[in-house]
């Protein structure tokens, strides 16, 4: 063979593997099983340095209300309901009863307890302990009573459907369980008087006096935007920053941007365009997977927002309980899914570490709150589904690594958390009423 049939023939054989590898590097699509593989003994590469949560961990109740003598209550602490909720799911749960009833009800004392966000009937079997293995129906809830049954010193379990027409029920024959429930229904023990307001469309429970917080200042640990190269690239080789710096990153089909001064991501796959809806639990199984892979957990954060419309999932930061609310949209670890494939990804790139300390700040009380509600031109009563006390960030500083968290009131105004600045009232004074 002559020696330039040979070289072009060589030529020709390297142009062909590159095709092939090329090729091969564009459609390999990772079934999002685990971030890069799904042997259960594979050990990702990326870890940002929190904790693996489960379904229990992260659906948590948001509110919890006490109908005692048509009057209202609720915990004086939310540290108190998760702890509550966290024994409740160990309770085992019997004798299980399906009803279809258009006039739910029961008699007081009982405890209400609302979910943020409404979640298929099946979940209960992720995040309760069920006895005995059974065909759950097909409906939604978003909301558990609880209530005593004296004579058998049992505690009974009723979930309500989202339409109100159906509801199941349990007992739990638990002497510790029951005199948990007890103390609370009857003595009152820990609780705090709410009242009640827009009764008659969308019911707020709040709670009656002026409540105290530690106006909060905490130092921060960031978390490496390379940590997050390893856990959202298929091939973490093939990425390169092009304005040589540590704020972007792509692949040529993927990108990753560094936000608000390295306090956040965003991440998006562009190729994923498909809109094949997901149920609830299926984003919620794809996200706790995709986020344990890299434990991505690195502060307490609850599930608080499902859009099954866009496959969007939210997870809302939370301080002692309280939930964390900023302008920016930082303090929420948030995921849209296309074709069962992660699309977009955002989360913080911080953690918060130790408190330094802060004065104590007392609240405007409940009366204050509804009177801001009646007061206001700009806010409109209907739109307001939900009101609670929470954490606002108020200052955060990336060079002195600090945080600083002011106690403040939220309303969930046409489905998204606003701060309330009582201040927009040219006439409000607390204590107004």
């Amino acid at each position: 063979m002559k020696l330039e049939t040979f070289k072009t023939l060589l030529l020709l054989g390297l142009i062909g593997l590159s095709l092939i590898l090329t090729f091969s590097l564009w459609s390999y699509q990772t079934d999002y099983s685990g971030a890069h593989n799904t042997d259960p003994a594979y050990i990702p590469e990326a870890d940002a340095g929190g904790e693996v949560r489960t379904k229990r961990d992260v659906i948590v109740p948001n509110k919890a209300v006490f109908h005692i003598s048509n009057e209202y209550f609720g915990l004086n602490h939310p540290s108190r309901l998760v702890n509550m909720y966290e024994d409740m799911q160990e309770w085992s749960l019997t004798e299980y009863v399906e009803k279809e009833d258009n006039q739910f009800h029961i008699e007081e004392p009982y405890m209400e307890v609302e979910y943020p966000e409404a979640l298929p009937i099946e979940a209960v079997k992720s995040i309760f302990t069920l006895a005995d293995d059974i065909d759950l129906p097909n409906w939604n809830f978003e909301r558990m009573f609880i209530s005593l049954e004296e004579e058998q010193s049992a505690v009974t379990l009723y979930f309500l459907s989202v339409d109100e027409r159906n509801y199941i029920q349990f007992n739990v024959y638990d002497q510790t369980a029951f005199m948990t429930m007890e103390e609370l229904l009857k003595d009152k023990k820990f609780l705090e008087t709410y009242m009640i307001y827009n009764e008659e469309n969308t019911p707020l429970h709040i709670p009656m006096d002026p409540v105290e917080l530690r106006h909060q200042t905490l130092t921060l640990d960031f978390i490496g935007s390379r940590t997050f190269v390893d856990a959202l690239f298929r091939n973490p080789s093939l990425v390169v920053t092009p304005n040589f710096g540590e704020s972007y990153f792509i692949d040529g089909q993927r990108d990753m941007r560094v936000i608000d001064n390295g306090l956040g991501l965003e991440f998006t796959n562009p190729l994923e365009n498909g809109s094949d809806r997901m149920s609830s639990l299926d984003l919620i199984d794809k996200s706790l997977e995709h986020i344990n892979d890299h434990k991505g957990w690195t502060a307490d954060f609850y599930l608080f927002d499902i859009d099954k419309t866009a496959n969007r999932i939210g997870y809302q930061m939370h301080y002692e309980d309280y939930p964390v609310f900023d302008d920016s949209n930082i303090t929420v670890i948030e995921q849209k899914w296309r074709n069962q494939r992660l699309y977009k990804y955002n989360r913080p790139l911080f953690r918060l570490v130790s408190p330094l300390g802060g004065e104590l700040i007392e609240l405007p009380s409940g009366n204050d709150v509804i009177y801001f509600l009646e007061k206001t031109d700009k806010y409109h009563v209907e739109k307001v589904s939900d009101v609670k006390i929470g954490y606002y960030v108020s200052d955060i500083d990336a060079q002195s690594y600090s945080i600083t968290l002011e106690p403040s009131w939220f309303m969930l105004y046409n489905g998204k958390w606003q701060r309330i600045r009582f201040d927009e009232l040219s006439a409000y004074s607390q204590g107004g009423m």
